[in-house]
């Protein structure tokens, strides 16, 4: 069984990096996508230590392309502003 892509909203977050760190570590994830709304300073710089392949977006579309999860863990204003 392959691994369930997952896409995190809210990336540069300490809840997001905590996100990301948890599925780095678990076989059975693969950190797909991370997502920052336009113009957060983290945007454009790597995900994770670990993952420096792995960029923050702002493009939640091409992020979710390929994706099985969505993990948002922003505000609810943010939330609605993504649907």
């Amino acid at each position: 069984m392959s691994a369930t892509r997952v896409v995190v909203l809210g990336a540069g977050g300490r809840m997001g990096q905590e996100i990301i760190d948890a599925g780095r570590r678990d076989e059975e994830i693969a950190v797909h996508g991370a997502i920052e709304v336009a113009g957060h300073p983290q945007v454009g710089c790597p995900a994770n230590p670990d993952l420096p392949e792995l960029r923050i977006t702002a493009d939640l579309p091409a992020a979710l392309a390929g994706a099985d999860v969505l993990i948002d863990f922003t505000r609810p204003e943010a939330t609605l502003g993504s649907l």
